[in-house]
């Protein structure tokens, strides 16, 4: 997918405890072709310089921006008090950027305490969870455009349906492999760093960006062993799985959270049985079933985008809204005003990126936003195209 040149620059795109300006946004209306999304296989097939563009940007290009270590309230406090607050802040490169970005999102309020209330997740657990994920895409996608000065890149998306088994594209040569014990290597993520996990916050305080964890780190085969004794599904989605979920021509509904039962969100979300159709108890489908077997900085949300498979995995996750936007021609009309998780509602904005943009914004096809996925035709069917 490709974020349009025509909407705001994804380096205006950024936390709003740190940019106080606002853009309008604005939909592509030019002629112009859309930039394709592929999947992953096949663009590696023909080349590995979007994997080279890829871990370059995220790795060591610095951002223009800093992020906060602390609370709003010790920041203004020492401010007032004509005190020097710089060092509550922190220089980052524009992956840890991102993926701070995501963290705060999925973190909560963080109190001048250092508590935080963690059931006020912005990102999930809520009908704005497909459109949070979509602009957050978009924003990478624009920024590695604008470093590499390649208007062509495009994050791929991982099919995960093909194979229930395997992730094919843990390999050395793309996503890399699991050591015995958990470790990730590979041709492009080796030394692959992470920061804000949940080991280092516990989801009580602020992540401090400067605390660098030195591996990345996934689900051993041990103990996928042990969880798989203990009654989790360890495979990944399948075809008859994301079927189920575009049966249900209802976006959401009530309570528009984790707890409904019966509509498209949760069910791709992942909180509803995709034989029943009914929210259970402990239930982990299609995009939180990926989570959970990849494991590692992946099973917690406020870490899982440290691994580089959490791009790819979203992509696919926006290819199956886009089929069911495509197929059902719905709009944002869908979407509750009042009685959803709060940051989740109609007219709430995403946060925490900036200009502001609304999950009604954000609530419509691809095409208006310059990108489009090479096998999903305009009914939102897919088409089989052959590796050449």
């Amino acid at each position: 997918m490709r974020f349009s040149t025509e909407i705001a620059s994804a380096s205006q795109i950024l936390p709003a405890t740190i940019v106080a300006s606002v853009n309008t946004v604005t939909m592509v209306t030019t002629d112009t072709l859309p930039t394709v999304s592929r999947l992953i296989e096949r663009v590696s097939r023909e080349t590995t310089i979007g994997l080279q563009q890829f871990r370059f940007v995220f790795r060591y290009v610095d951002s223009d921006y800093v992020v906060s270590r602390s609370s709003y309230q010790e920041i203004q406090e020492r401010t007032l008090a004509s005190q020097d607050p710089t060092s509550l802040f922190h220089n980052v490169t524009v992956f840890d950027l991102f993926l701070w970005v995501h963290y705060y999102a999925a973190l909560g309020p963080v109190h001048a305490d250092n508590l935080t209330g963690t059931v006020m997740d912005f990102a999930h657990e809520g009908q704005g969870f497909l459109t949070w994920h979509r602009l957050y895409l978009l924003a990478i996608e624009r920024t590695i455009q604008e470093v590499t000065e390649d208007e062509e890149f495009a994050i791929p998306y991982w099919d995960w349906t093909v194979n229930e088994d395997k992730c094919e594209i843990c390999t050395e040569d793309l996503l890399g492999v699991t050591e015995g014990d958990g470790t990730v290597k590979g041709k492009y993520f080796n030394n692959w760093s992470t920061i804000c996990t949940y080991e280092d916050t516990l989801m009580t305080q602020m992540c401090d960006p400067a605390t660098k964890n030195p591996v990345l780190e996934r689900l051993k085969e041990s103990d996928k062993k042990k969880m798989k004794e203990n009654g989790y599904h360890m495979t990944f989605p399948s075809k008859k799985d994301v079927n189920f979920a575009l049966r249900f021509d209802t976006f959401d509904l009530p309570p528009y959270s984790a707890d409904s039962s019966c509509n498209f969100r949760n069910l791709l979300e992942g909180f509803i049985n995709t034989t029943t159709g009914y929210r259970l108890p402990n239930v982990h489908s299609l995009h939180n079933r990926v989570h959970l077997v990849i494991g590692g900085a992946m099973s917690s949300s406020v870490s899982a985008s440290n691994d580089p498979i959490f791009f790819l995995h979203h992509s696919s996750v926006d290819r199956v809204l886009e089929k069911w936007l495509r197929k059902y021609n719905k709009n944002a009309s869908v979407l509750s005003s009042y009685d959803a998780p709060i940051g989740h509602n109609r007219g709430d904005v995403i946060v925490p990126l900036f200009p502001v943009y609304t999950h009604e914004n954000i609530f419509k096809k691809s095409f208006e936003f310059g990108y489009d996925y090479e096998d999903v035709d305009e009914e939102g069917m897919c088409f089989h195209i052959p590796f050449s």
